[in-house]
């Protein structure tokens, strides 16, 4: 029956996220995340989470450890730390925030040439996602010599493809 098989990949498809979410969104991963961040970042950083809570969690813990930051997700409602696309992007740019926290919103068709930290909080396994995640911090911008990447998952182990792929 389809609408039996619907429900089980629906409550399957929950429960990934879910456990996924508890992996990736606990504080001994988050003081890791901000130690390296604090030890290895620049000045604009975006960083590619697993979902709107886990967006919204590293927002949170960034900001009650004094660095700036904001969830950005495609919920209509933007609580707490969490803000519009646009909004995030102009207090990025001007120094407000230091860190952008995104779920599936910057992938591709967003040009932040200023980003010069991107950080890999979630898995992919989707090279095309990857690619498109790295790029929005290659980009030149006056008085930026390099994109740091700071990748918590393991993204980098297909790296050696990258000088063919962008070539």
């Amino acid at each position: 029956d389809p609408t039996n098989y619907d429900e089980v990949r629906v409550a399957n498809g929950s429960y990934v996220i879910e456990d996924l979410e508890r992996q990736l969104s606990h504080k001994e991963r988050a003081d890791l995340i901000l130690r390296h961040y604090t030890r290895l970042g620049g000045e604009r950083t975006l960083a590619f989470c697993a979902s709107i809570s886990h967006a919204a969690y590293m927002a949170a813990f960034f900001s009650e450890h004094s660095v700036p930051a904001a969830a950005v997700h495609s919920e209509q409602a933007c609580t707490g730390d969490a803000l519009d696309r646009s909004t995030a992007i102009d207090e990025l740019e001007c120094g407000r925030l230091k860190v952008v926290f995104a779920v599936d919103m910057f992938n591709e068709g967003v040009d932040i040439p200023s980003l010069d930290t991107v950080m890999f909080l979630r898995p992919t396994e989707s090279f095309v996602v990857f690619l498109q995640q790295l790029g929005r911090g290659l980009r030149r911008y006056p008085g930026k010599s390099h994109c740091t990447v700071i990748d918590f998952i393991g993204n980098y182990k297909r790296a050696h493809y990258l000088p063919r792929l962008l070539a």
